[in-house]
């Protein structure tokens, strides 16, 4: 049975335009959530899925540290 169902969403700094998924991690650096988490391999999985491998900056353990990275304009990432 579920219980929770938490989508993963595409998050990126007020003053970027986001056209696609693909045309935001295509146009800026990417902050990947760590793929030791289980959240990071979720993430990881779903992009590759959808052919996606973008080169990232950084791999954070946090999500609060990860959206603070993007609030900064530093990238985007995928919560």
């Amino acid at each position: 049975h579920m219980v929770t169902r938490d989508p993963l969403v595409l998050i990126a700094p007020r003053n970027m335009p986001v056209k696609s998924l693909a045309h935001a991690l295509s146009n800026a650096p990417f902050i990947r959530l760590s793929r030791t988490t289980w959240t990071g391999r979720v993430i990881e999985n779903a992009l590759r899925e959808k052919g996606l491998t973008p080169p990232f900056i950084m791999e954070l353990d946090s999500t609060d540290i990860v959206a603070g990275m993007v609030s900064r304009g530093l990238g985007v990432s995928v919560i």
